[in-house]
């Protein structure tokens, strides 16, 4: 696998790592990559020795933030009020032109909020997402699961 991140003034330093074709970009013009300038020197020489070391090591930094947007991460932390509401709407068992006109916004709206949630929670459907948002103690159990 290669690596693909390049930063400008140092293309031909990521060239090396990536075994890159790519002409480096004329001086004092841009050439479009991502700059690193928030990488640490430190960081920068340990991730060429790791793929220097080990040709087939595909090196990733990500930032604390970005962590609750991958799979698996936090996503509830994400949910808008309107979402949590759309959901608990949902979980009623309400039509999406049901959730439309309580809320009196239109149903191509609760359609693009559901996307939204079926994303931030990895759902498939609409009983996924309710019954992941249940998990997660954003809504309250559907009636056909909560306990007697």
């Amino acid at each position: 696998m290669k690596w693909s991140a390049r930063a400008c003034g140092s293309c031909s330093a990521w060239r090396a790592i990536s075994r890159c074709s790519a002409k480096p970009p004329t001086p004092g013009r841009r050439c479009g990559r991502p700059r690193l300038k928030s990488v640490r020197r430190t960081e920068l020489i340990a991730a060429i020795r790791s793929v220097y070391a080990v040709p087939d090591r595909l090196v990733l930094s990500v930032s604390r933030h970005s962590v609750p947007r991958l799979p698996g991460g936090d996503a509830e932390a994400d949910l808008s009020p309107r979402e949590i509401e759309i959901l608990e709407l949902v979980s009623r068992a309400l039509s999406n032109g049901q959730v439309a006109t309580r809320l009196h916004i239109t149903e191509a709206t609760v359609k693009r909020h559901l996307r939204n949630v079926f994303v931030k929670l990895g759902a498939v459907s609409r009983i996924d997402a309710v019954n992941k948002a249940a998990a997660r103690s954003l809504i309250a159990p559907p009636m056909d699961q909560r306990p007697s």
